[in-house]
């Protein structure tokens, strides 16, 4: 979301891959209460995570209310607060509204297309606010959706030609933005090495990098 909407604050929070995020994030939302990171309150962490799903999901502000357990005057209040300190978001969302609208569809990253038929549809309001929202959604998540599948492409070719026959691990999985591997417990590192590299480089000329961590567990 921070490459597709060029919000250079949101994208510097990003290329620090080591830090919590959401944390920072409301750092820099509310920076006349938190002066560092570490004074960011649980709330506040949790106000800036829902505010990032609200504006990829399109959550209304009675949605949003009773996400943030608020008001939904509260929540909207909230909304353009967040969006002020982040000015580059609203552009960005309203472009790809705009763009839809005129085309009637939207594209990812990797140019495929979601059509959009009740973008124009202005006899149902209902139907066309939910494509509103699809429009962002879907050039979001369909972007990652892109990136997940040229990672898994490029895991499968490095692992044949890498280790021909004898690969260290297969993937058995896919959930959402994690994959599940069966790995040769002898392996593990080679494995390892392999997947790291080719899911973190799955999208060159990416604006934030792409951090991938590991758990492993047996049977």
């Amino acid at each position: 979301m921070s490459h597709l909407a060029e919000d250079a604050a949101m994208q510097s929070i990003m290329k620090q891959v080591d830090s919590d995020p959401f944390k920072l994030l409301a750092c820099q939302w509310k920076s006349d209460e938190f002066k560092t990171p570490d004074e960011v309150t649980p709330q506040a962490r949790e106000h800036a995570k829902m505010l990032c799903y609200a504006l990829l999901y399109g959550m209304g502000e009675n949605r949003l209310a009773a996400e943030l357990k608020i008001k939904p005057f509260e929540a909207a209040a909230t909304r353009r607060d967040f969006l002020d300190r982040f000015p580059s978001m609203a552009m960005w969302i309203d472009r790809e509204v705009k763009s839809c609208t005129e085309n009637r569809h939207v594209q990812t990253l990797n140019g495929r297309i979601r059509w959009m038929d009740d973008i124009r549809n202005e006899e149902d309001s209902g139907a066309l606010a939910a494509d509103q929202r699809a429009a962002v959604n879907s050039v979001c998540q369909g972007s990652a959706a892109d990136m997940m599948k040229f990672a898994m492409i490029g895991i499968d070719r490095r692992l044949k030609r890498d280790f021909g026959d004898r690969p260290p691990c297969a993937c058995l999985l896919q959930i959402h933005d994690e994959l599940l591997f069966e790995v040769d417990p002898g392996r593990m590192r080679e494995a390892v090495v392999a997947i790291q590299e080719e899911m973190e480089n799955a999208w060159p000329g990416l604006a934030v990098p792409l951090k991938v961590t590991f758990k492993a567990g047996g049977y």
